[in-house]
């Protein structure tokens, strides 16, 4: 997940503009329209991979099924939320990163992943 989210961070700026333009050139140009298709499309298949790892590793929590915790991803490091968080409010691209890992682990990763259980005691401590 943290891979995922710092591949994100560091294409974001690189296409940042590039992709700003496609989408506002897609109503009326079609090759724009297909850039832009292309670009959206791959996107929800990489973020469900990364859900389907977590599931298969038994880290996704039971409150969210793969599709639904897949779609979440996808919004989370979509580029309209980047811009957001980046643009709008200011955000740099080390605390979009840490805030976005953050927010997913927080919401993904099984509550023993996130809180594991304590350690017993060394022979030392007892």
């Amino acid at each position: 997940m943290r891979a995922a989210v710092r591949v994100q961070a560091a294409i974001k700026p690189k296409l940042h503009g590039v992709a700003a333009s496609l989408d506002l050139l897609r109503p009326v140009d079609d090759g724009a329209a297909a850039a832009f298709q292309e670009r959206e499309d791959a996107r929800p298949a990489r973020c469900r991979a990364v859900i389907d790892r977590l599931a298969a590793e038994g880290c996704l929590p039971p409150e969210w099924n793969p599709r639904a915790a897949a779609e979440l991803l996808w919004s989370m490091t979509s580029l309209r939320t980047w811009e957001d968080l980046a643009h709008r409010v200011g955000w740099s691209d080390a605390e979009w990163t840490r805030r976005t890992t953050a927010a997913l682990e927080a919401a993904f990763l099984a509550h023993e992943i996130r809180h594991p259980a304590p350690l017993p005691p060394s022979r030392t401590e007892r």
